[in-house]
């Protein structure tokens, strides 16, 4: 798929040419360059080859800000790339081999800060709930919730961020004790994994601004203009209302399909009721 954007970085713009490609920022932050997209024709092979080698070398020299990898997906006709992508630096640009398919092999670049934290490659993205939640929320945030409920599960198929595999991904139900100054006070972020944090009644998440695009939800915002939260944070925080109005919960999983912050793909969430 090709993505209609332009990428700007310090004294330089990528944009969509006969021997440039368009690359594209994923959910954690990651530019990803897909080379398949770049056709050369045998007289011009080798120039398009150094092009592409002089625009990584440029995003790997001029950090954007926040990006934690690039990535570079390639065929399997353009494996005469590799030696020059794979060499360290200076020789090459210092890619790893991260997967491969029948016809294509994916490569990135640690950039971010500390240790490098990209997952193996897998078949399917599944984000386990009860125990791992509460390990990862003490990890970034320093508090220790207590699991009350699975709120429901989401499924997504072939979203970017994930190449093509199919993401589930458990929503759970977390409490806290004590009161807001209490658990105020506990708070330690992590600083690489999380930016900012703070809390809101459900009144303020329901009266939020609804954004449906990750670029919409990452541009700046003045405080006076609120909130901004995805689809599913709304649909979430409407559950958590009726929850306290409900005296016994459905025992089944609907469907319900709502739109990616990616633009053109969707989410399956299974929740309780119609």
């Amino acid at each position: 798929m090709r993505f209609s954007c332009l990428l700007l970085l310090p004294g330089r713009i990528y944009g969509r040419h006969s021997s440039s490609f368009v690359p594209f920022m994923d959910r954690h932050n990651c530019l990803h360059f897909d080379l398949s997209t770049v056709v050369p024709t045998q007289k011009n092979c080798e120039n398009v080859q150094s092009r592409i080698l002089e625009q990584l070398s440029a995003v790997c020299n001029e950090v954007p800000p926040r990006c934690n990898a690039v990535w570079v997906h390639l065929l399997s006709s353009q494996c005469s790339l590799l030696p020059r992508l794979c060499a360290p630096p200076p020789d090459g640009q210092g890619f790893q081999l991260h997967h491969a398919k029948p016809k294509s092999l994916s490569l990135y670049r640690w950039l971010g800060p500390g240790d490098d934290r990209v997952p193996a490659f897998t078949t399917h993205q599944v984000a386990i709930t009860a125990d791992a939640t509460l390990r990862e929320v003490y990890e970034e945030t320093g508090l220790q919730p207590t699991f009350r409920a699975l709120m429901g599960v989401r499924e997504s198929n072939g979203i970017p961020s994930t190449f093509g595999t199919a993401e589930i991904l458990a929503l759970c139900h977390l409490s806290l004790s004590g009161s807001p100054t209490e658990i105020a006070s506990q708070l330690k972020l992590c600083p690489i994994e999380i930016k900012a944090a703070d809390w809101f009644p459900l009144s303020s998440i329901l009266d939020a601004q609804v954004l449906p695009t990750l670029e919409e939800i990452k541009k700046p915002t003045a405080p006076m203009q609120g909130l901004r939260i995805t689809p599913l944070t709304r649909i979430l925080a409407e559950m958590l209302v009726k929850e306290n109005t409900m005296t016994q919960r459905p025992a089944f999983l609907s469907r319900r399909r709502v739109a990616s912050i990616f633009p053109g793909y969707t989410h399956d969430i299974y929740l309780p009721g119609d």
